[in-house]
């Protein structure tokens, strides 16, 4: 799997901002467990933004032809 695409990662273990991010275009990229400053067990969400300078189209999204000539 390739993360060219992506430009700033984001961690965060509130699920709700994690779901906030993925409904401002945020794209999820893992979800693995981890540890608190104060050691108490969590959930960690990493979430990526698209490099505003790409061109093109994501992994997973399809685009006519002519729509990548414009």
């Amino acid at each position: 799997m390739s993360f060219a695409h992506v430009g700033k990662i984001k961690e965060v273990s509130d699920v709700m901002q994690a779901n906030e991010l993925i409904e401002a275009g945020a794209e999820l990229l893992a979800i693995v467990p981890g540890w608190t400053s104060d050691n108490t067990p969590c959930t960690l969400f990493y979430l990526g933004e698209a490099k505003k300078d790409v061109q093109g189209p994501g992994p997973g999204m399809l685009v006519s032809k002519a729509r990548l000539k414009q």
